[in-house]
């Protein structure tokens, strides 16, 4: 699965908030539940995240938002 980067127009490159990563439609729809509350994102670190899936994630906001997939992003230099 390929994601992208996502803000929410007001990310803090502080503490990670406002960060996350968007899913194609198509393959949140092949490989998440709707059943599912939340999905655990595993980093090359071993460290994990538990990311809660929100109805709009169904709809037409299909991120996956997390202030620490924001850390992340920021120390990867994927951000902002």
């Amino acid at each position: 699965m390929i994601v992208t980067g996502w803000n929410n127009g007001s990310p803090n490159n502080s503490t990670g908030a406002g960060y996350g990563v968007k899913i194609n439609p198509s393959d949140r729809d092949k490989y998440f539940k709707k059943k599912w509350y939340s999905v655990i994102i595993e980093f090359e670190d071993g460290e994990e995240v538990e990311v809660k899936l929100s109805p709009s994630s169904w709809g037409g906001c299909p991120e996956l938002r997390s202030a620490r997939i924001g850390k992340w992003m920021l120390k990867k230099g994927l951000a902002p």
